[in-house]
């Protein structure tokens, strides 16, 4: 009887330690994706009836910021327009990245949904996200490359 005690309690303190253990990680991955971040490329997948294309997009020019701010708020700004083209809420688990709201850069969404990043690279100065989506029959994947904003 006291084996299986002493199991049962070895068991809840190893799951409790890998709780806090990955709340850490998640607390290192939100800390490192706070700040600006410039756009640089977008890779956008179709796959329709088993054909799949593909297009690449070159961001190095366009005027958009996504700002990820330490109270988790998301905002798609135009440097253009002077203004915030969305404002959203963001989580990071693990790696994933998930975008409460509809953002018109990042591709998948609509308003009030919920849209899942893979996080594929993270460093300090470059963001790789990765997501996947169906519409209608056709499977969509895009990777945007972003880097630090200084």
């Amino acid at each position: 009887m006291k084996k299986v005690f002493f199991l049962k309690r070895l068991i809840l303190s190893l799951f409790l330690v890998s709780i806090f253990a990955s709340c850490d990680k998640d607390d290192a991955e939100t800390e490192k994706i706070i700040g600006s971040w410039k756009p640089i490329s977008l890779y956008v997948f179709v796959s329709l009836n088993g054909e799949t294309t593909h297009q690449g997009i070159n961001l190095s020019d366009d005027n958009t910021l996504i700002i990820f701010q330490s109270d988790r708020r998301l905002i798609e700004y135009s440097v253009d327009k002077n203004e915030a083209t969305f404002q959203g809420v963001y989580t990071v688990t693990g790696s994933t990245l998930i975008v409460d709201e509809y953002s018109t850069f990042f591709c998948g969404g609509g308003r009030g949904k919920t849209n899942l990043f893979f996080i594929k690279e993270l460093t300090s100065d470059k963001l790789v996200l990765h997501s996947n989506w169906k519409d209608a029959g056709v499977d969509y994947q895009t990777e945007i490359t972003l880097k630090k904003a200084r």
